[in-house]
């Protein structure tokens, strides 16, 4: 059998308790960011791989252009030649399918 006044009190308990939250801190911010980020690169046919994290995105005529890493056949990352702990990379372009998200500006 249900106890019905120990089930009102504790609904009105409940009602009671005010909403608590916190709000995501700077580094979760920035990791759901580059979620975000990842999610447009992936929507304009690129992989967020193959792309360094100081990449420039540049969007003109409906194209974007950034830099890509340069992968050898079996898929590894070339290092650079002329600079020292960095890999190869490459400028790609491709057509802008998906324009970047104004929250993320």
């Amino acid at each position: 059998m249900v106890d019905l006044l120990a089930w009102w009190r504790r609904i009105l308990a409940e009602r009671r308790q005010p909403a608590r939250f916190t709000g995501p801190g700077p580094h979760e911010v920035d990791q759901l960011r580059r979620e975000r980020l990842c999610e447009w690169v992936r929507a304009n046919g690129l992989d967020p791989d193959d792309i360094p994290g100081d990449a420039e995105f540049v969007i003109q005529d409906g194209y974007l252009t950034v830099d890509v890493v340069v992968r050898d056949a079996a898929g590894h990352t070339v290092p650079s030649s002329t600079h020292r702990n960095s890999v190869m990379k490459t400028k790609t372009t491709v057509p802008l399918l998906v324009p970047f998200p104004k929250d993320l500006t």
